[in-house]
Formats: C-alpha cells, sequence, structure tokens
C-alpha cells in the first residue's frame, strides 16, 4: 500500500512564500541588467559589434527574469490558494481527493 499522501498548509505558505521572493528577485535582475549592459557611446569601430552582442543579451536576459518573475509570482499566488484549500476541506474529504493521485514515480 503506498504511504499515505499528507499536506501541511503552512508549508505551502511558506514556499509559497520563496516563490514570491524569487519573484521579487527577478524583478531586480530585470533593473540590474537595464543599468549595467546599457553601453553608450559605442558607434564605432569593434564597438559595434560588442554592443551588438551585448544588447541582444540584455534582450535576452530581460526576456528570461521577466518570464521567471511571472511564473514564480503565479506559483506563489497558487500555493497560496492551495494551503487555503487544505485549510478549509474537511480531512475526509481531503483524504479521498489525495488518493485519487498517481502513484509518485521512484
Amino acid at each position: 500500500m503506498p504511504a499515505e499522501f499528507t499536506v501541511v498548509p503552512d508549508d505551502l505558505d511558506k514556499f509559497g512564500g520563496a516563490m514570491g521572493d524569487l519573484a521579487g528577485q527577478a524583478g531586480a535582475a530585470v533593473q540590474h541588467v537595464t543599468k549595467w549592459l546599457e553601453l553608450q557611446n559605442a558607434e564605432t569601430g569593434i564597438f559595434v559589434q560588442v554592443k551588438e552582442i551585448v544588447e541582444q543579451i540584455q534582450e535576452d536576459l530581460t526576456a528570461n527574469y521577466k518570464h521567471l518573475q511571472t511564473l514564480s509570482d503565479r506559483s506563489a499566488d497558487e500555493l497560496g490558494k492551495a494551503a487555503q484549500l487544505y485549510r478549509t476541506t474537511d480531512y475526509e474529504q481531503a483524504r479521498q481527493l489525495d488518493q485519487t493521485y498517481p502513484e509518485p514515480a521512484r
């Protein structure tokens, strides 16, 4: 018989908080990339090519950090909702629902 699946709502909240923190850090990373990867006066010689490469890196990093921020923020919200659901669902109903989940891969 599989081990009983249990959820501690406070642990979900704690992890949701960590995901919220990650979203904030990703937002700060966007600002950091914007500030420090901005090349001024790189319009001649080899600097033109360097500037193009750095601008592409800046665009890619910005897009990735924004995506990470969105995913982390949404995850934090959903973890909070899941914690609240487990707090408000009676034990027997939760136990029956938990038994419907597939066995985890090992």
